[in-house]
């Protein structure tokens, strides 16, 4: 066998399985949301990121800022799902686009009160 082709064929053994399925939490968090959204006339901010992930908390540092946070909060609700190292949540992600993090993170999607998807990510920009 040539080496390079033993070794692409050891490289496919270790790489870790992705995980489709979601979190129980992520789940019920999203179903609360959507209720206070329809109950408050707001529409959902759905952030996806990673700790690890200099860009998300670029982004949460921005949306922390109390300016941007109180105009946030008055329009929307925000719930932050950890996508880890692309290895988590991915059922919850392709709720909305199964291609949504092909171009990396953050990611995010704005749903209305009726979780009708209004604007998302798209080739790195929102």
């Amino acid at each position: 066998m040539k080496p390079i082709i033993f070794i692409l064929l050891l490289l496919s053994f270790c790489q870790k399985p992705a995980k489709i399925e979601t979190s129980e939490s992520v789940l019920t968090s999203y179903k609360t949301n959507l209720e206070l959204a329809k109950k408050t006339n707001r529409k959902v901010l759905l952030v996806f990121g990673a700790n690890w992930c200099i860009d998300c908390r670029t982004l949460n540092g921005f949306m922390n800022q109390p300016e941007v946070n109180e105009i946030i909060q008055k329009a929307y609700i925000l719930q932050k799902v950890d996508v880890g190292d692309f290895d988590k949540n991915l059922g919850f992600v392709n709720l909305f686009d199964s291609k949504l993090l092909d171009n990396g993170i953050p990611a995010l999607v704005i749903l209305d009160k009726d979780a009708k998807i209004l604007s998302k990510t798209i080739n790195k920009e929102f």
